[in-house]
């Protein structure tokens, strides 16, 4: 989470809006929904954990 982190906020210096567009990698390789839940469901564990030092924020 910690190096998620910083490298989104490296990548916000970029961007001119308070919104940074974060591509993952397996984006159209998913085939069931149960794939993509699970992807889904491990990211917002990872989101949650860098929401929660408020840094910064994911939505």
């Amino acid at each position: 989470a910690e190096k998620l982190s910083e490298q989104l906020m490296r990548m916000s210096e970029q961007y001119v809006s308070n919104v940074v567009i974060m591509f993952y990698g397996d984006d159209f390789r998913f085939t069931t929904p149960f794939e993509w839940k699970v992807q889904y469901n491990s990211l917002r564990y990872l989101f949650d954990e860098i929401n929660s030092k408020k840094q910064i924020e994911i939505g």
